[in-house]
C-alpha cells in the first residue's frame, strides 16, 4: 500500500492552501488511523474535481483497510482511468482483487504496474506471492529463507542469497532459478578443469559460483566487487556453496590502485543494482582500487569484465597479466560513449573480438517459470581472444570497429 500525493504546478505554488496542501493533511490522518477525517478530506477534493486520481486512490486504500472491497475497486479502477501511468494505484487494485480471489485479474494488475515501472519492488512480491499461494510456480522455486527483500533459493548453479528488488538478477534468479543462462553456457566451453578465472564486476557471484564449480577444486576463481553490500553477499553465496577454490576482494579494479567512490545504493527499494557506475562519483563509501597486475597472479586463463563503463580501466590495470597469459576474455561493451575506446585497446593489445548478445530470458528455465519480464532486452558482451590462439570461433559476428553493437 503507497500513499500518494499530488505534484504541485507553478500556478498551485503561489496559491496560499494548495491541493498539495490538503493531500497533504489527508494524508497525516489516514496514516495516524484518522480515516474518517482523511476520507472527508478526500471528498472535498473530489467534489470539485471528480477525477483527481490521487484522491480516488488513496480513497481506494481506505476502502480496502474498512473491508469495503467492491467499493475499493471501483475508486482504484477510477483512479487508473484517470492516470493510465498510476503503477501504485494498479498494484493496489491489484493487492484488493487478490485478497477477493481474483487471482488472474490481480495479476494482470500486478503485471502492467512492472510493465510502466519495471522496478515496481512490490508489485513484484505481490505477483510472486500470489502465484505461490496458488500453485502457479513449479515446488522447487519455493524459497529457503525469506527476509524482507532477502530471499535464498537452490537455483541451477546452486545455492543463492539474493535481493528480490534487483530487477535484474535478484528477480531473474526468484523467478528462473537462474541469470543470463546463454551467457553461462557460452562461456562454459572457454572453462576447464584447474584454470584460474577471473570475476571483475562480480556482484553477488552468479559467475563466480558457475565458474568455481566448472573449473573444480583445483582451479581458482579471483572475484572483485566494490560495493560492500553486495560484495557481502557474494562472500555468503561462496561460503554457502562450500566453495574453497574463490578468492573474494572488496576492491574495485581500475587501471592504477588508488581510491574511489561507491554511492549509496537504496537496496529496500527496486532497481538495477549492478547497473550502477562509479566513472563519475565524487561521494558515497570510499573504497581501494586495484589493478589485477598489482593481484601478481601465477597463472590466468580467463577474464570476465562487467564493470559498467570502467572495462577499459581495468583493461589498462591488467597490461601485464594480459600480455604474459594471453587469457580469454568475456566483456560487457553495452556503452555507446565508451565502446570505441574499448574496442581499440583490444585491437592494440592483438585481440580479435566477437559480439555475444545473449537475451536475459530463458524460456527454458531452471524453474519451467514461462513469462517473459525481460521482453527483449540483451547483454551485450564480446569475446575476446588472443590472435595467435588456436580457439576456432565460427558463427559469430567478428568487432571491426566500425558496425552497430
Amino acid at each position: 500500500m503507497c500513499f500518494n500525493t499530488l505534484p504541485l504546478s507553478m500556478s498551485e505554488q503561489q496559491q496560499p492552501l494548495t491541493i498539495q496542501d490538503t493531500i497533504d493533511l489527508a494524508v497525516r490522518h489516514h496514516k495516524e488511523g484518522r480515516l474518517a477525517e482523511a476520507e472527508t478530506i478526500y471528498q472535498q477534493i473530489l467534489h470539485k474535481n471528480p477525477n483527481e486520481p490521487v484522491s480516488l486512490h488513496n480513497l481506494g486504500l481506505i476502502a480496502h483497510e474498512s473491508a469495503n472491497y467492491e467499493k475499493a475497486i471501483e475508486l482504484l479502477k477510477k483512479a487508473v482511468a484517470n492516470k493510465p501511468d498510476f503503477t501504485d494505484a494498479y498494484n493496489d487494485l491489484g493487492v484488493v482483487l487478490s485478497h477477493l480471489g481474483k487471482t488472474e485479474e490481480a495479476a494482470a494488475n500486478f503485471r502492467t504496474t512492472l510493465t510502466i515501472n519495471p522496478e515496481h519492488g512490490q508489485a513484484y512480491v505481490n505477483l510472486v506471492r500470489m502465484q505461490q499461494k496458488s500453485g502457479e510456480l513449479d515446488p522447487k522455486a519455493s524459497s529457503l529463507i525469506d527476509e524482507g527483500y532477502m530471499r535464498i533459493k537452490r537455483c541451477k548453479h546452486g545455492v543463492m542469497l539474493y535481493n528480490v528488488n534487483d530487477v535484474y538478477i535478484g528477480r531473474s534468479l526468484d523467478l528462473y532459478g537462474e541469470f543470463s543462462e546463454e551467457e553461462f553456457t557460452f562461456i562454459r566451453q572457454f572453462l576447464k578443469p584447474g584454470m584460474v578465472c577471473c570475476d571483475l564486476g562480480a556482484n553477488i557471484g552468479c559467475h563466480t559460483i558457475f565458474m568455481a564449480k566448472a573449473i573444480g577444486p583445483k582451479g581458482r576463481v579471483i572475484a572483485v566487487e566494490p560495493n560492500r553490500i553486495i560484495f557481502q553477499t557474494l562472500c555468503a553465496n561462496v561460503a554457502v556453496n562450500a566453495l574453497t577454490n574463490v578468492d573474494t576482494h572488496h576492491k574495485a579494479v581500475g587501471a592504477q590502485v588508488g581510491q574511489i567512490f561507491v554511492p549509496e545504493i537504496r537496496f529496500a527499494v527496486g532497481g538495477n543494482f549492478g547497473g550502477v557506475s562509479l566513472t563519475t562519483i565524487d561521494h558515497g563509501e570510499k573504497i581501494a582500487v586495484t589493478t589485477l597486475d598489482s593481484l601478481d597472479l601465477e597463472y590466468c586463463h580467463f577474464i570476465k569484465i562487467d564493470i559498467e563503463g570502467m572495462e577499459s580501466s581495468a583493461l589498462r590495470g591488467a597490461r601485464e597479466t594480459i600480455n604474459k597469459f594471453k587469457p580469454t576474455l568475456y566483456v560487457e561493451n553495452d556503452r555507446p560513449e565508451t565502446s570505441n575506446e574499448l574496442i581499440q585497446l583490444l585491437f592494440s593489445m592483438d585481440y580479435r573480438l566477437f559480439w555475444h548478445r545473449p537475451p536475459l530470458f530463458n524460456p527454458h528455465n531452471f524453474f519451467n517459470y514461462p513469462g517473459n519480464i525481460f521482453q527483449s532486452i540483451i547483454s551485450i558482451n564480446m569475446l575476446c581472444i588472443p590472435k595467435d590462439s588456436s580457439i576456432n570461433i565460427s558463427g559469430m559476428q567478428e568487432v571491426t570497429g566500425t558496425e552497430p553493437r
